[in-house]
């Protein structure tokens, strides 16, 4: 059945109740440049109460910003994000003369541009039939406070900000020891302060509009940030707009299931959007509002997940990682030789006084940063590049090997009263948990983290095989073997059907069933016995809500859907547990996986949240969110670019010259991929069911259907 035909009649089989593109639900507006963001109400303003703001580099430079005309709050009739940069707020207010029971003759319109500063454009139309005299008023707070105390809803202390207006130009400044910020705010007209307002008026005659702009410049140590757009030339005077993603030439999807193709589209805007330079690297962003920074284990992932639409950002995330990679012992930070950094950030928390930028409290990113490593080689990422981070392969797997040691053979964490308690991917405080519900005392190895250690080492044992010192591909291959073994002897349960969540001090196992040994699977470090008991175990009452796998099965006490890590479901979760099922065969239980997913991106707006809650499909019709979700979230935003990958089996080994293809797709379901770059050609597909048909494939490299 073609595309075409396919879209009239409607996807049968796994995925046939997925709707259509619903209405974009209310509530904030995002614009995004870089590691500046705004974060408003509908109307534009940005409340002073609350986790709004305008921020750069991990500080909240404007914590207020509201508009008045005429004294009074103009009317919200809509708004909308147009790309990641830029957000239109329509507004209506009255005239000064108008009568009270005409409708409101003002059209406001407040055109935002997002940048390093942070632009707006003021349009007010008069269509009140007579002459008005318009002022408009901007009453602007600045707190200048960390985003990890945003986050927590207010700063953590009070800070003393000075104010001056000069030359038309309201400035905020603060400094504490060697942390200084300032705030510049600039109109483009004869402004008057009042107090924190700038007050602006203007005659506008009937059918006539007004234009007026303003500019919000961050200042850091003394250098403000580069402006793209201003008002300071005239009041349409526009500079370059943010520059565009780097990501060149991405493949194009077409699916008779709309629902990815949907997903498709929305992930390459969302991944956009949350690509960042560092260090001159193209790395992605954890996830807006509060996680706009650097994260091993979210870059990594986000990096792997992506790799069928841009192997530049995953190489950049891969090197910055290595720059930054641990070189001592401080245990302030969590740093070790050899560890891969956990978080990066620049507020004033990160100061030496307080916090230090670099974080590496996380168990899991170093051997995560392996399996990238072996993944972009496999994909023809630049070999010189490569091999010039051997050395920094070897000091991680050496950090590897040391931890196994440290850690009575696994790999383990303590946690970190400043910072994270648990330090897997399930960083919440009350994430471990036993078949009681009770909490798991440190030191704790999580499972998953086990089999990253295992996937970890088999990749660097092929990459020193193809690229470095062959001697040690048999030591490291040996570790891996021994490794799996051990997680099965003492991770698996036959009382759960599947492996424990993770083993705590003494022994204490986490004896319950959770979404952890998905990511086993995905690893590979499952004996092939046991898969079909795991895909039972994810698939099963207590773990499948309809839409997803929760990350804890309802049967524990402690479940609760709407929290963070114990039975709310992750969308990078499901997926990396769509992977590890395809990896080992259970085709039929990976699709069911797929449907649910697919089917509850239809009421997000076909943008995968970082997460929702685990209330069941059979409870309620539509998936309930979760109220503090980032979106878009990087690991969530790859998720259609991973399944893309999966559900094609596009498996290269580029340095072999090969490529195979294993569809695994549902009856009656077309995917169409045009476009891949692979080595000096592209790669161009049809695929249906098991079958595929190759449009254009690159030279020099065999293509196989598996």
């Amino acid at each position: 059945m073609s595309l075409d035909t396919q879209r009239k009649t409607g996807a049968p089989g796994v995925w046939s109740d997925i709707g259509r593109v619903p209405s974009h639900p209310g509530g904030g507006i995002f614009t995004i440049a870089g590691r500046a963001f705004c974060v408003s109400g509908r109307s534009g303003n940005i409340a002073e109460l609350g986790p709004q703001g305008f921020f750069n580099n991990d500080t909240r430079f404007l914590s207020g910003f509201h508009l008045l005309v005429n004294g009074v709050d103009p009317e919200v009739v809509d708004a909308t994000s147009i790309g990641a940069d830029e957000a239109v707020f329509f507004l209506r207010s009255r005239a000064n003369e108008q009568d009270e029971h005409a409708e409101p003759g003002l059209v406001v319109r407040r055109h935002r541009y997002q940048g390093p500063t942070l632009h707006e454009d003021i349009i007010i139309e008069n269509r009140a039939g007579r002459a008005a005299i318009v002022m408009v008023e901007l009453e602007v707070c600045v707190d200048f406070a960390d985003v990890f105390d945003v986050r927590r809803a207010g700063p953590a202390t009070e800070r003393s900000v000075g104010a001056r207006f000069s030359k038309g130009e309201l400035a905020f400044s603060y400094r504490a020891n060697t942390f200084e910020r300032a705030t510049k705010i600039r109109t483009s007209g004869d402004a008057q302060r009042d107090g924190n307002r700038l007050v602006l008026s203007h005659r506008v005659e009937p059918n006539q509009r007004w234009k007026t702009c303003v500019d919000v410049i961050p200042v850091i140590d003394g250098s403000p940030m580069p402006i793209e757009r201003s008002c300071t030339t005239g009041h349409h005077a526009h500079a370059a707009p943010a520059a565009p993603s780097q990501i060149t030439h991405p493949p194009r999807l077409r699916s008779s299931a709309d629902a990815l193709e949907h997903l498709w589209a929305h992930s390459l805007g969302d991944l956009a959007a949350l690509e960042i330079t560092m260090d001159g690297q193209r790395v992605f962003a954890a996830g807006i509002p509060w996680f706009v920074a650097l994260f091993g284990r979210d870059s990594v992932i986000t990096s792997m997940e992506a790799m069928l639409l841009d192997r530049d950002a995953a190489l950049g995330t891969a090197q910055l990682l290595a720059e930054l990679q641990g070189t001592r012992n401080d245990a302030s930070v969590s740093e070790e030789p050899g560890k891969i950094i956990h978080e990066l950030r620049f507020g004033e928390r990160s100061l030496p006084y307080d916090l230090m930028s670099r974080y590496y409290g996380a168990v899991d990113t170093t051997p995560l940063w392996c399996m990238l490593l072996d993944k972009l080689h496999r994909w023809g990422a630049d070999a010189v590049r490569l091999r010039a981070m051997l050395p920094n392969l070897r000091a991680a797997v050496a950090w590897i090997q040391q931890a196994l040691e440290a850690g009575d053979g696994f790999l383990t964490y303590r946690g970190d009263v400043t910072r994270l308690d648990n330090q897997g991917w399930k960083d919440s405080g009350d994430s471990m948990v036993d078949g009681r519900g009770h909490r798991l005392p440190p030191p704790i190895a999580v499972v998953e983290a086990q089999g990253y250690a295992v996937a970890a080492l088999r990749s660097a044992a092929r990459l020193e095989a193809e690229l470095g010192d062959p001697a040690r591909v048999d030591g490291l291959r040996v570790e891996a073997n021994e490794l799996q073994q051990r997680i099965d002897e003492r991770f698996w349960r036959d009382d759960l059907g599947t492996f424990a969540m993770a083993i705590g001090n003494d022994g204490w196992v986490a004896d319950t069933v959770s979404s952890n040994p998905g990511h086993l699977l995905w690893a590979e470090a499952v004996h092939p016995d046991r898969a079909a008991a795991v895909a039972e175990s994810l698939t099963g009452d207590g773990m499948w809500s309809g839409w997803g796998v929760r990350t804890l099965t309802e049967e524990n006490p402690a479940y609760h859907p709407v929290s963070y890590h114990r039975g709310s479901v992750w969308p990078h979760d499901t997926m990396l547990a769509i992977a590890g099922l395809i990896s080992y065969g259970h085709f039929d239980k990976a699709l069911t996986l797929v449907g649910g997913l697919l089917a509850a991106s239809s009421h997000f707006s076909y943008e995968l949240p970082e997460l929702f809650s685990g209330i069941s499909r059979d409870e309620v019709a539509h998936p309930v969110g979760y109220p503090t979700s980032s979106s878009p979230q990087a690991w969530a935003a790859a998720v259609p670019i991973y399944l893309t990958e999966q559900l094609l089996g596009i498996r290269p080994d580029l340095p072999a010259g090969r490529v195979e293809v294993a569809p695994r797709l549902p009856d009656g379901i077309e995917l169409r991929l045009d476009g891949l770059r692979l080595g000096n050609g592209v790669l161009s597909l049809r695929a249906e069911g098991r079958r595929a048909q190759f449009l254009e494939v690159p030279p020099s490299i065999d293509v196989v259907v598996r």
